[in-house]
């Protein structure tokens, strides 16, 4: 096996050594994660990589496992086919990109903050003129709803129009316990989208993640599912998004949520990036009003939202998450959450 291929979650995560900051952009301000015993408790952590797999919510430990099968020099393949090793290699990548997008450093250099007046929320921008792109940050805190009742809640296509207006219809063209493949109507743009749900809360980041990806030419996840004729161009300026939900006290949550907007004229961006937090607001308002619109929403259906959570065909993975809030599980993997992803004002050299 080329290692080379691996995401930076399988074969190394430390983000300080001189490939992980070739890679992710990061300064030297975290520390190194160190794996946990259950992970390599067997002789050969092959076996566990297969049920992993096969587990609902399973990925984010399938992708330590994998590392441990690639740091003991052992071949994945002996106990996972080439294309369920593929499929894990791909989420280990859009997890990275995910946790980078949802949680960046926003002391480094380009970051700008702010409040929305109009929904009060928490948001943080950055112009990337190399590509092109506005990455945005949105912080929300909803009461009264937990995080496994939000997730059903974003994932239920049939109410996706509840809580966003600019979406016409929401049509879902294949799925399984842990990924979604859409297709969405808008106004100006009909986009096929693939939402893959991740249990990380027993990992650093501590949150449901749905990472969010456009894939109009089809996903290689559904082969089998050929996009429908456009109504219109496939042209949305939304690249990869990420939500999370994280759980807080007293069953309520903050929930993140990311975005990279394309654009195609550097002129804008260069706008963009000399104009004051107030006017980016302005120009990010359909995206700065949707959260406390989707809080609204869960609170307003939570009762309807749970029979989603229980009968979808997501509601395997619902119920593991669900297990670890109430703590039924994950315990034995709770000293995940010192790997590193910490601060700790250490200077490496």
């Amino acid at each position: 096996m080329v290692v080379s291929i691996m995401p930076r979650s399988v074969f190394c995560a430390c983000r300080f050594c001189s490939p992980c900051l070739r890679r992710s952009h990061h300064g030297p301000c975290l520390k190194k994660q160190f794996l946990v015993d259950e992970d390599f408790e067997q002789a050969d952590p092959g076996p566990a990589l297969a049920a992993a797999l096969e587990r609902p919510g399973g990925q984010a430990q399938a992708i330590r496992l994998l590392k441990g099968l690639v740091d003991r020099n052992l071949d994945p393949l002996k106990y996972i086919d080439d294309e369920k090793l593929s499929r894990i290699v791909r989420i280990g990548r859009r997890f990275d990109e995910s946790v980078d997008l949802t949680r960046p450093d926003f002391g480094a250099e380009g970051w700008s903050t702010g409040i929305a007046d109009e929904s009060r929320l928490w948001f943080a921008h950055r112009v990337d003129s190399k590509a092109l792109a506005l990455h945005v940050v949105l912080v929300h805190d909803i009461a009264g709803v937990d995080a496994v009742r939000a997730a059903a809640g974003y994932c239920s296509a049939g109410h996706f129009q509840r809580h966003s207006g600019d979406v016409k219809a929401c049509k879902v063209l294949a799925q399984t316990v842990d990924s979604l493949l859409w297709n969405q109507v808008r106004a100006v743009s009909d986009d096929v989208v693939q939402v893959d749900l991740v249990n990380a809360l027993d990992e650093p980041i501590g949150a449901i993640m749905l990472m969010i990806h456009p894939e109009p030419e089809g996903s290689v996840d559904f082969p089998a599912v050929s996009p429908p004729p456009a109504r219109s161009a496939r042209h949305s300026s939304v690249g990869k998004q990420c939500v999370t939900f994280t759980p807080l006290p007293g069953g309520s949550l903050r929930m993140h949520v990311a975005a990279r907007i394309c654009f195609s004229e550097e002129r804008a961006l260069s706008e963009i990036s000399q104009a004051s937090s107030e006017s980016v607001a302005r120009l990010l308002r359909p995206l700065l009003v949707w959260p406390k619109r989707f809080g609204d929403f869960v609170l307003e259906h939570r009762d309807e939202l749970a029979q989603e959570e229980a009968f979808s065909p997501q509601a395997p993975f619902y119920a593991v998450c669900r297990g670890y809030l109430e703590g039924h599980a994950g315990t034995r993997r709770s000293s995940l959450h010192k790997w590193g992803y910490m601060f700790n004002g250490e200077k490496i050299n």
